[in-house]
């Protein structure tokens, strides 16, 4: 995987919103029921990361940052209604 190409904001947005809960028998696991396994999730995780990285160092807007706000903003408002912190039950993105 080549670390050094910039993601877009398009692929940016869809790892964001295609983010996983694993369980512990599942990690480093190549192969899962779901359809992104852990170690695809592992390296995209990285390459947002990167991403990241890039956005500081270059002074740019943190697109990730501003992706996973938006995410948890949106998890907790859809789960506003629930008694119970939308955190504690988040197990991804929904936006």
């Amino acid at each position: 995987m080549d670390f050094g190409e910039v993601i877009g904001e398009v692929e940016l947005e869809d790892i964001i919103k295609n983010l996983r809960a694993f369980t512990l028998t599942q990690y480093g696991s190549k192969t899962t029921e779901r359809s992104i396994n852990w170690w695809t999730q592992h390296e995209r995780i990285q390459r947002l990361n990167v991403r990241a990285h890039q956005d500081v160092v270059a002074k740019r807007e943190e697109l990730v940052t501003r992706y996973f706000v938006h995410c948890l903003q949106a998890t907790a408002s859809s789960a506003s209604s629930s008694a119970s912190s939308p955190l504690r039950r988040w197990s991804g993105p929904t936006c």
